[in-house]
């Protein structure tokens, strides 16, 4: 199982965001997340900033950003911009990770079409969220979680959900559900994974975003070294 820590940026502080980053990678983790709760979608300086000074130590490094506010078309449309002003200096992010899928409405797969009409993101995962918390269509019920993940798994590289907030985890009827629907898509956690509970997940999750049970408190953007190390050691223990 792969684990990607969520960098928090706090108090838009882009020097102990870079320095979480490399604690994650030094860890062993196999990406990371870079999302931004303070700026959000009104100022992208220090998400970006962030992410060129992790990105540029080593360029293969599995980098992604999550742009908050914005639609899943308009995430994308902020990455290619971005990439434009730097006139080429910005480099291409791993992946992107959209909270809500439905929110681009009926033309779903308007985010993905425009990913791979562009060169300068065609690399670029999309991660879009079904069945997410705070979401309008967030939900526990197996069957309507199947049905979110048919209707939008052609619209993302990955499909994300989570349980009902930060911190709690989705119950494995529903992930079951997901996964089988899914087909050969991967089945990404963002909420509630721990040490605690990882392992009743073996075989069902592909990939976890993970952040609260992993900081020194939830949201202080820090990461405690030995929980850090501990989840990865136990997820890269598990079937792949």
């Amino acid at each position: 199982m792969k684990i990607f820590p969520v960098v928090h940026i706090v108090d838009s502080n882009v020097n102990i965001a870079a320095r979480e980053s490399n604690r994650a990678f030094e860890a062993g983790a196999d990406g990371i997340y870079l999302i931004d709760h303070h700026g959000q979608n009104a100022n992208k300086r220090p998400l970006l900033e962030t992410f060129y000074t992790v990105k540029n130590e080593s360029p293969d490094r599995y980098v992604g950003l999550n742009i908050l506010g914005a639609s899943p078309l308009e995430a994308v449309r902020a990455i290619v911009r971005s990439i434009a002003r730097s006139k080429g200096l910005l480099p291409q992010p791993s992946g992107l990770w959209i909270d809500d899928m439905r929110e681009d409405g009926i033309n779903r797969n308007s985010a993905i079409e425009f990913r791979n009409s562009h060169p300068s993101i065609n690399q670029m995962k999309l991660l879009g969220g079904v069945a997410f918390k705070y979401t309008e269509t967030y939900t526990e019920d197996p069957d309507l979680a199947f049905y979110e993940t048919e209707w939008l798994k052609d619209s993302v590289d990955s499909i994300v959900t989570s349980g009902s907030a930060t911190g709690k985890e989705p119950t494995t009827e529903k992930l079951i559900a997901m996964k089988q629907s899914a087909e050969n898509k991967p089945l990404v956690v963002a909420s509630g994974i721990s040490i605690d509970n990882i392992e009743k997940f073996d075989g069902i999750v592909d990939q976890v975003l993970v952040s609260s049970s992993i900081e020194t408190y939830p949201g202080s953007g820090k990461f405690e070294k030995s929980k850090l190390k501990a989840l990865i050691e136990v997820a890269h223990s598990l079937a792949k």
